[in-house]
């Protein structure tokens, strides 16, 4: 009766216990309503929202942690994950140098110090593994560590050793002591189930990736998330991939903005050269919120129908958002270099025309 939170603070873990993250996040944002300033409650709501795959939301959050507590490195490793996801370099960079003024005894800062390190800007992938090794071999059960350390590995398509890492994250009994978000679980997050369908995709094991989706759908029913995963799977196997576009679809009927639905519907549909229907889904993605990614991905999907105007106009718009999005640069570097081309063919062909005259 005196402390009533108290109440409140149990079943939201309670719920993060079940997996019932929906209700989880609405128990933390009612305390967060009560205590706005809180640096626990700040991060726990960002993590559930990273492991619902709203990043941009977690990442509000956790750049509001961060103002009001400069010294503190709860969430640091996450949210550093978060802009390695989203290449935004800067941010990065300057979160780097920041953390390891703060701490750098810490594994926090090495941490985000071994994501800065492996982005496309740095390229640097060794001396990246090398920094979380250190890491984990001071601190063996790191979740931060090994999500990040797993997530390097599937970028530079390194299958084995990603499920190896995520396989860790999964069997070590997590503390708050490594994670830093304030509770405690016997459980893996979903985030660790995730990297091991990745990872045994990328082994080409079809079987386990779908033996460990179908254990995440089990212990999360109604989660977008979950049924997206299961989606990714079946899409592997060209007779089930009509079953894929439904759990896709169901998906974004739970949550319309569910991101890990939007790709992996835009993916499915770009196997079937369906480009008509990505741009449509992102389109209606956009008059939502306008993210770079989005820009990115219909810019791609612009640029495969063969409307490259269209396509430039978004690689610029998820500049404007993002200056030093690499994708972007990318994708308007390859366009301007293939008109230089055709221009040059061009005049070439008038030229021949011009010497048989």
């Amino acid at each position: 009766r005196r402390f009533p939170f108290l109440q409140k603070l149990v079943a939201g873990h309670g719920f993060v216990a079940k997996y019932k993250l929906g209700l989880a996040t609405t128990a933390f944002r009612g305390l967060l309503a009560e205590f706005p300033s809180c640096l626990l409650l700040l991060v726990q709501e960002a993590t559930l929202q990273f492991d619902l795959g709203k990043l941009d939301d977690s990442l509000q959050l956790l750049k509001k942690a961060r103002d009001l507590y400069p010294s503190s490195l709860l969430g640091a490793d996450t949210h550093a994950l978060i802009l390695r996801i989203r290449e935004r370099q800067g941010e990065l960079t300057r979160l780097t140098h920041d953390l390891m003024r703060i701490s750098p005894e810490r594994p926090e800062p090495w941490i985000v110090l071994a994501l800065d390190y492996s982005s496309d800007h740095k390229s640097s992938p060794k001396k990246a593994l090398e920094h979380l090794t250190r890491v984990l071999h001071v601190y063996p059960n790191h979740t931060g560590a090994l999500l990040a350390k797993g997530f390097l590995h599937l970028r530079h398509n390194d299958g084995k050793r990603a499920a190896a890492a995520y396989q860790k994250a999964r069997d070590c009994v997590t503390s708050s002591s490594d994670l830093g978000f304030g509770a405690s679980t016997q459980l893996p997050r979903f985030c660790v189930f995730q990297g091991l369908v990745e990872s045994y995709l990328q082994m080409h094991e079809i079987k386990r990736a779908l033996g460990t989706a179908k254990e995440a759908l089990e212990l999360m029913p109604h989660n977008p998330k979950s049924l997206t995963l299961i989606g990714i799977v079946l899409s592997q196997s060209p007779e089930m991939r009509e079953k894929a576009c439904k759990a896709f679809r169901k998906a974004l009927s739970i949550d319309p903005q569910c991101y890990d639905a939007v790709e992996a519907l835009s993916r499915f549909y770009h196997m079937e050269k369906r480009y008509d229907k990505i741009i449509d889904l992102l389109k209606v993605q956009l008059r939502h919120r306008q993210r770079d990614y989005l820009h990115i991905r219909l810019g791609d999907a612009y640029k495969m129908s063969g409307r490259i105007e269209e396509a430039l106009e978004h690689y610029h718009a998820a500049l404007a958002l993002t200056p030093d999005h690499r994708e972007a640069l990318k994708g308007i570097e390859t366009l301007e270099s293939n008109l230089r081309d055709e221009s040059m063919i061009e005049d070439g062909d008038e030229q021949e025309d011009h010497d048989d005259v």
